[in-house]
Formats: C-alpha cells, sequence, structure tokens
C-alpha cells in the first residue's frame, strides 16, 4: 500500500524528527549495555522497565452488594458496545449476541436456581451433588470440571462453569493454597455467591479439624462470612465393623457411611428462600459483562485487522527514512516510534478524535518510555546481532539504523492498540496511563523479539529499504 506523504503530520516532520532534542538531551550512558549479543540484550530486556513490577495488591474488602442501578448501567454499556460493533462488522457477526441481550430480562424471573459443585479431584462432588439434588429439586446443581489440574483449559472452563451458575460450594480438603485463594478472589470479584466446604472432615481428629477451619475461617474472613465456612464429609471412608460371634468367631465388614453435611442444607435452604432475587440480579449482571467482553473482544479484532495495514505502512515508511538519511543511531531509533500520522491514523479506527497537537504528545510519551525501558539500544543491539548472522550486501550501519527505526515503530503501534483496546472511553494525553502504556510496551517487545521473529523481521525489512523511495 502506498504511503501518502502529503499528510500533515508527515510533512511537519513529526515523522521521524519530532523528538531528535528531546533524545539527544537524555543521558546516554543509562542506555550501555555492552556487548552481550542477541540472547544477552534480549534477556537484559526484561529487567528494564519505567515502573518495577510491583507486589500485586490483595482486596480484603467483601465485594460490595450489585445494585439494580449498577447492573443497567453495565447492560447499556454492553447495549452500547454492540451497537459500536454494528456499525464496523456484519449483523451475522452480532447475531448471538444480540440473542443473549434479548434473554436478559428473563434470568430475574427463573423459577429455579443454578449451583454449581467444584473442586480438585476426589473431594466427593458427584456424591454431594446427587444428595443435594434429591433434597432440592427446584435447584440445578451442576459438577463442574475438577480445579487446579495440569490442564489450563480444565480449569479455566471450571471456572466458567461456576461463573455462569447462580451461586458456587467449592470444595477444598485443607487449608487454603495460595492458588485456592487465587480461585476464591476471581470468584467473588464477580459477585459469586460462595459457600467454601472443608471437605473429607472425617479423615481429620475432631481437634485438627476445628484448627483448619478456624484458618480459612481467618484467611477468607475479609470476603467470606464465617457461617459460609464448613466442614463436611459428603462421601465418608467407609469404617470397620468388627461383631463377636456366640461360638468365638469374629466376623469383619467395611460398613459405608451416611453423608455428614453439617450445615450445608441450612444454607442452601437460605439460598433459594431468602437471597434467590440478589443472586439473579448477579447473574443477569455477569451475564451481560460476559456479553461486553464478547462484543468488545470481536470489536478489537475487526479494529486490529485495520489498524494492522496503518503500522505496516508507517513502520517501512520510518525506516526508508532513517537508512535514506542516517543521523546517529540511537537517536533515529527512538525517533522512528514517534510517527504522528500513524499515532492519528490508528487512534482513529479506535475512536480516539486526537488532534496534531494531541498526537505529537503521545509520541513524546512513546519515546520516553521506549528510552526508559532500555528497548532502543536491546532493539538495535538484537537487530545488529541478526543482521552479522545474514549475509547483508550494504553498509550494516545504515541497515541496523533503518530496521530499528522500523522495527520500534511497529513496537510503538502495537503499543499504543493494545493499550486502546482496553479503555472505555476516548482519553487525552493528559490522561494517559504511563504504568498501564509502559507494561504494555513492555509486553508487546517480549511478544516480537524471538529470534525468528526478528530473523523473518530483517528479510523483510532489507526488501522494503532496497525498494521504497521515501523523502521526509
Amino acid at each position: 500500500m502506498a504511503a501518502n506523504l502529503n499528510k500533515p503530520v508527515l510533512l511537519s516532520g513529526l515523522g521521524i524528527t519530532a523528538i531528535l532534542a528531546l533524545w539527544h538531551g537524555m543521558d546516554t550512558e543509562l542506555l550501555r549495555v555492552g556487548e552481550w549479543g542477541l540472547l544477552g540484550a534480549i534477556a537484559l530486556g526484561s529487567v528494564f522497565s519505567l515502573l518495577r513490577p510491583r507486589k500485586a495488591k490483595i482486596d480484603f474488602h467483601r465485594p460490595i452488594t450489585l445494585t439494580r442501578a449498577e447492573v443497567d448501567k453495565t447492560i447499556a454499556q454492553t447495549r452500547k458496545i454492540l451497537a459500536e460493533i454494528a456499525t464496523e462488522v456484519s449483523a451475522q457477526q452480532i447475531l448471538s449476541l444480540e440473542a443473549q441481550l434479548q434473554e436478559l430480562p428473563g434470568i430475574l424471573t427463573r423459577t429455579t436456581i443454578d449451583v454449581a459443585i467444584t473442586g480438585i479431584r476426589k473431594t466427593g462432588k458427584t456424591v454431594l451433588k446427587e444428595s443435594l439434588q434429591t433434597q432440592y429439586p427446584q435447584i440445578n446443581f451442576i459438577e463442574t470440571l475438577p480445579l487446579l489440574t495440569t490442564v489450563e483449559e480444565t480449569e479455566a472452563a471450571a471456572i466458567t462453569s461456576a461463573l455462569k451458575a447462580d451461586a458456587v460450594i467449592y470444595i477444598i480438603d485443607g487449608d487454603l493454597t495460595q492458588s485456592q485463594w487465587t480461585i476464591i478472589r476471581q470468584l467473588t470479584k464477580n459477585h459469586q455467591r460462595l459457600v467454601l466446604a472443608l471437605g473429607k472432615a472425617d479423615i481429620y481428629p475432631a481437634d485438627e479439624r476445628e484448627q483448619i477451619l478456624q484458618n480459612i475461617v481467618a484467611g477468607v474472613k475479609p470476603i467470606i462470612a464465617q457461617q459460609d465456612v464448613i466442614a463436611i464429609a459428603p462421601a465418608p471412608n467407609p469404617i470397620k465393623v468388627r461383631q463377636h460371634q456366640e461360638n468365638g468367631e469374629v466376623k469383619e465388614w467395611m460398613e459405608a457411611q451416611t453423608p455428614a453435611l453439617n450445615g450445608l442444607p441450612h444454607l442452601v435452604t437460605a439460598l433459594v428462600e431468602t437471597e434467590k432475587p440478589q443472586l439473579l440480579l448477579a447473574s443477569q449482571w455477569r451475564a451481560a459483562l460476559n456479553i461486553k467482553r464478547e462484543g468488545k473482544t470481536l470489536l478489537n479484532e475487526v479494529r486490529r485487522q485495520k489498524a494492522m495495514p496503518i503500522i505496516e505502512q508507517y513502520q517501512w515508511i520510518a525506516g526508508a527514512a532513517a537508512f535514506a538519511n542516517p543521523v546517529a543511531a540511537l537517536d533515529l531509533v527512538a525517533t522512528a516510534a514517534v510517527n504522528g500520522q500513524m499515532i492519528l491514523d490508528t487512534g482513529a479506527i479506535y475512536g480516539q478524535k486526537l488532534t496534531l497537537s494531541q498526537a505529537q504528545t503521545i509520541g513524546a510519551i512513546l519515546g520516553k518510555l521506549m528510552v526508559q525501558l532500555g528497548l532502543v539500544e536491546l532493539s538495535s543491539q538484537a537487530i545488529g546481532a541478526v543482521l552479522k548472522s545474514h549475509a547483508v550486501t550494504y553498509a550494516a550501519g545504515g541497515a541496523i539504523q533503518g530496521i530499528s527505526a522500523a522495527y520500534l515503530t511497529r513496537l510503538a503501534g502495537l503499543s499504543l492498540i493494545e493499550y486502546w483496546q482496553d479503555l472505555e472511553v476516548t482519553v487525552t494525553p493528559s490522561a494517559f496511563s504511563l504504568e498501564s502504556l509502559g507494561a504494555k510496551m513492555k509486553n508487546v517487545f517480549e511478544q516480537n523479539q524471538r529470534v525468528a521473529f526478528l530473523g523473518e523481521f530483517v528479510k523483510q525489512a532489507t526488501v522494503h529499504l532496497n525498494r521504497d523511495k521515501v523523502t521526509v
């Protein structure tokens, strides 16, 4: 696709030279990483960061009960997303989502509720389901796939099933692990009603069982009420029975035990008799949120398909200009990331109605981030190593500058679309989250630093740099 060079930002020189002054003012010693070669540069890239990784904060507050207004707001946002999609895709592509949207009101009028029973393998899920189903025909008990398996898809399917239900009984077999705590947080953050059951309670002595229960209650106290943590034995181990006969013989056999559900039936009764309206309201919210997420994913896919040709167009413009008009290598690489016209064009696809001044500001932000993340020096070193491993017939210095300019422009464009696709509304440069944008850029760099990708990119770049004649 031929580049239109009559656009105002390119004519103003923003594309390749906008932040040369900014770049020259920075201390290049911060970027000096030595001669580690390709793999060394790639490895070092993971430790450079604008903002050092922070320890994840755990929200120790019990989720606030959903209100009708909050659910209506989510449904309205979902309708808005589908309306936006309808202007960019065919009606057939969103037919399923629109059908799901029409079904949302019916959730509140359901006469039954769904309760998922989940947990790791061999905790009595099946037996518990069968026992409760006979007692509560008005409840649809659903046994999920086991959690915490070695197959990620299996666990994802189990969590999805749990989130689709109106309430969850989560069976554990001992003190909470970090993985189990993560699952609990995922469920409760999505306003899922959760009962936490210590299964296999019969295998613990009474004092040990009580201590484990106290530990669990203390651990989940901020988000799960104490009465919702119980000990059960849905499938207790059989016990050996010994009977002495009158003739002196002794008979022994294993006798099955009755499931010990303790306070669980009381909790299940409360779900039906007192909590049903709130459970269904939360289910309606999760269903609306899921439609919204699926819609946003579809919209992002469509927009990404439109944005990628633009990014590829400007990466070659930046590369050819740097190759044809070489200056200090690091300066050129940094400025290549700030192609204002690319920012305007891709921003328009994502509903970001930017002005020239705003595009320039965003460009400066990208340039600073690339310097502070260490991507500039690392990219040129990695590309230089690839060039040395191939038979290149033109000046290596100019090649490194041109290919690095194209590569950094690509990273800038990909980082922006990754950032924009998570947004709900248009944002101004002043509202940009540097932490979020920096994280996106670092992830994009890591995804595009593979040796195989760089090798292929260098091959493509050499073709473009020798073919294109671009004057900026």
